[in-house]
């Protein structure tokens, strides 16, 4: 019974925190335990300010939570999550943090098949593996399990522009906005990436920007800036931004650019690595699998 008391407890709470109907969705992903729900709730809140500082404090109060309750579903994906963040951020250990993400992927689906963020999760494993189809057909899954989920849309999207469709990404963000009125960074940085792909650079831009007056050290809508002002050959600018992506990790090179942005097509990679080539950003080789 006090289980069943402390579920209710955890889920009401979850529901003031969230829009619409996602926490009730997201409830058998849950815990019955308030301190590991109050550790992770800590670890989402840092995750959300999208820098390396912060990140790694989220890790700590995720693992703090999957030790309190190693059957929790949802540490296990928002874990997976703060890995994916860091490896798009450049991570210096980024083997070990793909084959971590990798393990809490399939957990995440073992404990709870139905939890849509699980199969998000577990798409972008196949995204850096560059199975690009079995990608899609998760986000998909995480669509279909959770209808009016913004973020679910929102990785289908970030798939689709990886897999040559910025067109169906955009739309799909456009739908993901609608469903989450107060959005974080990382949408604005989807959609700005689709509008670089389609020759879009202001809107593109323009997005890069708003996600960055959200998280001023999130180093993604950075790298499409840079991008979409050397697109338009407007160079001083592009320098200019590449400079802020050093600044907030002396370590980013196109190196790493290749490693984390697994286009279907060699094309669409080539845009964007020639782009940040005349911007300025570095080499800097070192091995990628």
């Amino acid at each position: 019974l006090q289980d069943e008391i402390t579920r209710k407890l955890i889920t009401a709470m979850e529901v003031k925190l969230t829009f619409g109907e996602q926490a009730r969705l997201w409830e058998g992903a849950g815990t019955t335990s308030i301190k590991a729900y109050d550790k992770l709730m800590r670890g989402w809140d840092y995750y959300y300010r999208y820098n390396r500082q912060d990140s790694a404090e989220a890790r700590k109060f995720v693992r703090e939570a999957l030790k309190i309750d190693k059957e929790y579903s949802f540490a296990y994906v928002l874990l997976g999550f703060i890995l994916l963040y860091d490896i798009f951020a450049g991570s210096r250990d980024v083997i070990h943090d793909a084959r971590e993400l990798n393990k809490c992927a399939y957990k995440a689906i073992e404990l709870n098949d139905s939890f849509d963020l699980a199969h998000a999760l577990l798409g972008y494993v196949y995204l850096l593996e560059r199975q690009h189809d079995k990608s899609i057909v998760q986000m998909n899954r995480a669509v279909a399990l959770n209808p009016n989920g913004a973020d679910a849309h929102a990785h289908l999207a970030f798939s689709l522009n990886l897999s040559g469709k910025p067109e169906k990404a955009i739309d799909l963000m456009k739908r993901a906005f609608r469903l989450n009125p107060i959005p974080p960074p990382d949408y604005f940085a989807i959609l700005a990436n689709a509008y670089r792909m389609i020759g879009q650079y202001l809107k593109a831009i323009e997005a890069c920007k708003k996600a960055i007056s959200k998280s001023p050290e999130y180093v993604s809508p950075y790298i499409t800036m840079a991008a979409s002002y050397s697109l338009l050959e407007q160079y001083e600018k592009a320098h200019e931004t590449v400079t802020e992506i050093l600044r907030i990790n002396p370590n980013l090179s196109i190196d790493n650019v290749t490693l984390t942005n697994r286009f279907k097509q060699k094309a669409d990679l080539d845009n964007l690595l020639d782009a940040l080539r005349r911007a300025g950003l570095p080499e800097r080789s070192w091995s990628i699998p």
